[in-house]
């Protein structure tokens, strides 16, 4: 399959053992999930990504809706697969670009994977945490769809 332009919405790209990967799923998917039980817990995890990751209500409940919506198992697979999936360094495929979304509140340490696993990435550079922009605040979206149409306007 050959793909013009690779699009990566600030990916983690960490990469573990199966055994530390598997551990470490089992750790974060409560946290991801855990919140799907009660009200109670939902006006917890609110306050939390409220405090955490400075959102307001509204985009902590779409947040929430969004892991809602599949099952914890799907969320830990998916997880697990993300850290056992290893990247060479210095990526490079013939006519296909590479972009990043880069969520600078992430840290420093992701734009220098972003570096290290592809050869000549472009990565634009947004003042966000982590997939802020999927949630739907016109500050994050606008921006970051504005940048998705010129990647996309791009010559390979």
């Amino acid at each position: 399959m050959h793909i013009d332009h690779g699009i990566f919405g600030s990916p983690d790209l960490d990469q573990s053992c199966p055994l530390l990967a598997k551990l470490q799923s089992m750790l974060v998917v409560p946290l991801l999930t855990g919140f799907t039980g009660s009200e109670k817990r939902r006006n917890k995890t609110r306050h939390l990504l409220r405090d955490l990751f400075l959102m307001n209500d509204e985009t902590a409940d779409k947040f929430m809706a969004c892991f809602a919506k599949f099952s914890s198992q799907s969320i830990r697979n998916e997880y697990y697969t993300d850290l056992i999936t290893y990247l060479e360094d210095g990526i490079s495929v013939e006519h296909t670009k590479v972009h990043f979304i880069y969520a600078n509140k992430m840290g420093r340490k992701y734009l220098r994977r972003y570096q290290k696993y592809f050869r000549d990435p472009d990565i634009r550079e947004f003042n966000m945490q982590h997939e802020q922009w999927l949630l739907g605040e016109e500050r994050f979206t606008a921006p970051v769809l504005q940048a998705i149409d010129e990647f996309m306007a791009m010559p390979v």
